[in-house]
C-alpha cells in the first residue's frame, strides 16, 4: 500500500499535530504531578550502594551478611546451638491482619559457599500471624506470635517446621506496635518477654480453668521454659530487651531507648497497699537526645508544626521535636563478648528505626544508686555509633552472633510508622508497604579483630564441653550452654556444674552454675554462703536471691545491707523484706541514712511486710541524723502512712493520727507528709472508711489548732474523708 504524507497545513494535519501537542502536555503534566507527588520521599538503594550510605564507629567495618531475596522484611534474628541463622520476617505491618490472608515468615538461612554472607534461606514456617521473635530451645524455636507463644520443630531435618504446639494464649494483638515479643533468656532460668504492659488475660494453652488466667496489666511475662510455669515481669518494654550476665534486665520504648528494671515484681506485690511503683527508671544521662543524619521527613515536619501552632494557640508549656529525639527506639543488645575492643565491653547497643542509626550506650555502675547509668562514650559525643545518610534504613533490631559481632537487621522501608497517627492528607503520598520487597542484615565487625576459640557444636558434644561454654568469652555462648544443661535434666551434670563454681574465673560462669543447681534441686546453703561472700558484686547480689531459700541465712542476707556495693545492698534490702523484728528494720534505717534517703530504696523497704508501720516512722525520725535530705524522709513517711490507712483498722489509724499531731511531733513537714500518706491511702481503699464520730471530732479539733493553712487544708480533706 503507498503511504500518503499529508500536508501540515490540512485540516486533517492540523487536528493531528493539535491531537499531538495535546497528547505531549498532558504526558508532562502527568510526569510533573507524579514528580510532585514523590518529590517528598527518595526512593530506595540498592545493598552495594547502601553500604556506602553508612558512617560507622572508625574502630569498625560494615558488611553484608543477607539481602533481598533472601530475607525481606526481617526484624529479628537469632542462631540456635548449631550455628543455624532464624530471620523472622514481618510482611504485614503495619496493617491489621486479614483473616486467612497472614504471610509471616521465619526462614532458616544458609551460607553455603562459606564466604560469610547467606546465599541460601529456606522457610522454616509460613503464614504466621504477626510473628516478631524467636528463640530457639530443644531442637526448635519458641515464637511470640500474639495472642500466642508457640513452639515449632523440624523433625525429619529438611529444615521445614512440621511440629507447632501452642504453649500460652491470651496476650494482647491488636496493636503491632506493642505486643508480646523479644524473649530473652536470663541467669535465673527464666525466658523474659516485652509486654508493653497492655492488659491482657495469660493462660497455658489448653487450660480449662480460666481462675488461673495472669492479668498481665502493666507489666511484661515471663516462664520458666523446662516448667511452663509464668508470671509477671517488672516492665514495661515495648519491643527492645536485652540481659547482661548477671540478670540485670535494660528495656526499651519508642521514646525511652534505656530503662533498667530495678524491683522484680514479686517484691513489689508483697505489699498489696504498697502506692504505685513503677519498678523501672530511665537510666540514661542525655535524656531523649540523639544524632540524626537523614532528612526530616516531609510529614512528620508538617505534623510537628502543626502540633506546636496548635500548643501555642492553647498557651500550653510544651513543644513536639520533628528530629533529633528517640520516638523509634526498638531492638537492643548487650555487647558481652571479647570480639570487641575492650572499651566496648560491657556497653549497650539500641536501633532507631525512625533516626535510622544504631546509638551506644556505656553501662556504669553506680556507688549511690541501685541501678547503672547509661552514659555516652565521651562528654561531647557528636556522632552515633552507625548512621546512615538513606532514610529508608530501617534497623528493627540488633542481636549479639555465636561470633562474638553484632548484626543490625533492617527492614528497610519508605515508611515505618503506622498510618493511624498521621493526618489523612499527608497520608496520600504515603505506600506504607512500599519496601515490602527489600531487607538486609549487616555484620559490624572491629578493624582490629580478635578471634574468638572456635567452638564445634554437634549432637555428639560431651556434657564437659556444654559445661565449658559457661565460662566462654561471648554471653551467646554462655547462654546457649546454660539453656542447653537446663534442657536435658540429666543430674550427671551435678558434678560438672559443682566444679565450675568453685573453679571458674568468669563470675557469670558461676552464677549460671548455682541457678543451674538449684534447678537440678542440688542447691547447697554452703555454696550460697560461699557465693555470698565472693569477690564479685554479680555474684553476691544473684546468691542473696538465691538464699531466701534457706532460712538459715536470714542474718547473712540482712548483713548484706552494709556490702560496700549499692546494687548488692539494694538486694539484700529487698529480700530483708520479707522479715520482721528490730534488727531488720534498725539495719533499714542505717541502709536509707547511708544511701541518704534514695527514691529506690525507700520504695525497696516500702515493699517490705514489716517496714510500713508507726514504730517504723518513730525509728526513722527518731534517728534522722539531719543530714539527709528531708524531702527524701518526707517521702518515706508519706508512703508508709499510705501503707498503713490503705490496710488499717481504725485503732491503728487513730494511733497515726495522733503520733502526726502530738506536740512534739510538731514538725510540720513530718505532718504534712503524714496526712498526705493517710489521704492518699484512705482514697485507695476499695470501700471507704466506716464512719468514725470520735476521730472526725479529733479531726475537727486539730483545725482549729495552730497548724498552717496548708496543713489546715489536709485536715480538712480528712475530716471529709472521715
Amino acid at each position: 500500500m503507498e503511504s500518503k504524507i499529508l500536508p501540515a497545513n490540512s485540516k486533517i494535519g492540523q487536528a493531528i499535530k493539535k491531537a499531538f501537542v495535546n497528547g505531549v502536555m498532558f504526558f508532562l503534566l502527568l510526569l510533573v504531578l507524579y514528580s510532585c507527588k514523590q518529590s517528598h520521599y527518595p526512593g530506595p538503594l540498592t545493598p552495594e550502594e547502601a553500604l556506602k550510605s553508612f558512617q560507622i564507629d572508625s574502630n569498625f567495618t560494615i558488611e553484608l551478611y543477607a539481602t533481598e531475596p533472601y530475607v525481606k522484611d526481617p526484624v529479628c534474628l537469632a542462631w540456635d546451638e548449631s550455628g543455624n541463622a532464624y530471620a523472622v520476617e514481618l510482611p504485614d505491618y503495619p496493617y491489621p491482619l486479614v483473616e486467612g490472608k497472614t504471610s509471616g515468615k521465619i526462614k532458616l538461612l544458609k551460607d553455603l559457599n562459606n564466604d560469610g554472607k547467606v546465599d541460601s534461606a529456606i522457610v522454616f514456617a509460613d503464614h504466621l500471624a504477626y510473628a516478631t521473635n524467636v528463640l530457639p530451645w530443644k531442637g526448635g524455636l519458641l515464637v511470640t506470635a500474639a495472642p500466642y507463644i508457640l513452639y515449632l520443630k523440624d523433625t525429619t531435618g529438611d529444615g521445614k517446621s512440621d511440629r507447632s504446639d501452642t504453649l500460652f494464649t491470651g496476650f494482647f494483638d491488636k496493636n503491632t506496635e506493642a505486643q508480646i515479643t523479644n524473649l530473652c533468656f536470663n541467669v535465673d532460668n527464666w525466658i523474659y518477654a516485652a509486654n508493653m504492659g497492655f492488659e491482657s488475660k495469660v493462660k497455658e494453652y489448653g487450660a480449662k480453668d480460666t481462675s488461673k488466667s495472669l492479668s498481665l496489666a502493666g507489666t511484661d511475662f515471663r516462664f520458666r521454659p523446662d516448667k511452663l510455669t509464668f508470671g509477671n515481669a517488672t516492665g514495661a518494654a515495648q519491643f527492645g530487651q536485652s540481659l547482661d550476665g548477671f540478670g540485670h534486665r535494660f528495656i526499651t520504648t519508642n521514646s525511652d531507648h534505656i530503662k533498667q528494671s530495678v524491683i522484680p515484681y514479686r517484691y513489689l506485690q508483697r505489699n498489696p497497699f504498697l502506692s504505685d511503683v513503677p519498678g523501672s527508671d530511665d537510666i540514661t544521662d542525655h535524656g531523649q537526645d540523639m544524632i540524626q543524619v537523614t532528612p526530616t521527613p516531609y510529614w512528620r515536619q508538617v505534623r510537628t508544626d502543626r502540633r506546636n501552632k496548635k500548643f501555642k494557640e492553647q498557651k500550653l508549656n510544651r513543644i513536639e521535636y520533628a528530629r533529633d529525639k528517640f520516638t523509634g527506639a526498638s531492638g537492643s543488645a548487650f555487647y558481652g563478648a571479647d570480639a570487641y575492643p575492650p572499651e566496648y565491653q560491657n556497653n549497650y547497643f539500641v536501633t532507631e528505626v525512625a533516626g535510622n542509626l544504631v546509638h551506644r550506650d556505656i553501662l556504669v555502675a553506680s556507688d549511690t544508686s541501685p541501678f547503672f547509668r547509661a552514659t555516652l562514650p565521651t562528654p561531647k559525643e557528636k556522632n552515633e555509633f552507625m548512621v546512615s545518610t538513606d532514610s529508608w534504613f530501617r534497623p528493627a533490631n540488633v542481636a549479639l552472633g555465636p561470633d562474638g559481632n553484632l548484626y543490625i537487621v533492617d527492614m528497610y522501608r519508605q515508611h515505618i510508622e503506622t498510618p493511624f497517627a498521621i493526618e489523612e492528607d499527608l497520608k496520600k503520598d504515603m505506600d506504607f508497604m512500599n519496601g515490602s520487597e527489600y531487607g538486609r542484615i549487616y555484620r559490624i565487625v572491629p578493624k582490629k579483630k580478635n578471634v574468638l576459640p572456635p567452638v564445634n557444636i554437634s549432637p555428639n558434644t560431651s556434657v564437659a564441653e556444654w559445661l565449658s561454654l559457661l565460662s566462654y568469652p561471648n554471653i551467646f555462648w554462655q547462654t546457649r550452654a546454660q539453656m542447653k544443661l537446663l534442657e536435658l535434666q540429666d543430674k550427671s551434670v551435678i558434678p560438672g556444674l559443682n566444679d565450675v563454681f568453685n573453679n571458674s574465673t568468669n563470675p557469670s560462669a558461676r552464677v549460671r552454675a548455682l541457678y543451674l543447681l538449684d534447678a537440678y534441686n542440688a542447691l547447697q546453703v554452703s555454696q550460697v554462703q560461699k557465693a555470698l561472700n565472693d569477690a564479685d558484686a554479680g555474684v553476691r547480689e544473684n546468691a542473696i536471691i538465691l538464699a531466701e531459700k534457706f532460712p538459715s541465712c536470714k542474718a547473712l542476707i540482712i548483713s548484706k545491707m552494709k556490702d560496700s556495693s549499692a546494687q548488692v545492698a539494694f538486694q539484700a534490702c529487698l529480700s530483708s523484706g520479707d522479715f520482721s523484728g528490730s534488727e531488720v528494720n534498725e539495719t533499714f534505717v542505717s541502709l536509707l541514712q547511708r544511701f541518704n534517703f534514695n527514691k529506690w530504696f525507700r520504695e525497696a523497704v516500702l515493699t517490705s511486710r514489716s517496714a510500713p508501720s508507726i514504730d517504723f516512722i518513730k525509728l526513722v525520725l527518731l534517728k534522722n541524723s539531719g543530714n539527709v535530705k528531708p524531702e527524701g524522709v518526707a517521702s518515706l513517711i508519706k508512703g508508709c502512712s499510705n501503707s498503713i490507712a490503705a490496710r488499717s483498722a481504725k485503732g491503728e489509724l487513730n494511733s497515726l493520727i495522733d503520733y502526726f499531731t502530738a506536740g512534739k511531733n510538731a514538725d510540720e513537714l513530718w505532718v504534712q507528709s503524714g496526712l498526705d500518706g493517710i489521704i492518699a491511702g484512705l482514697e485507695s481503699r476499695e470501700e471507704k472508711p466506716v464512719a468514725d464520730p470520735a476521730l472526725k471530732a479529733k479531726v475537727e479539733k486539730l483545725l482549729i489548732s495552730g497548724y498552717s493553712d496548708t496543713i489546715k487544708k489536709s485536715l480538712q480533706k480528712l475530716k471529709d474523708l472521715l
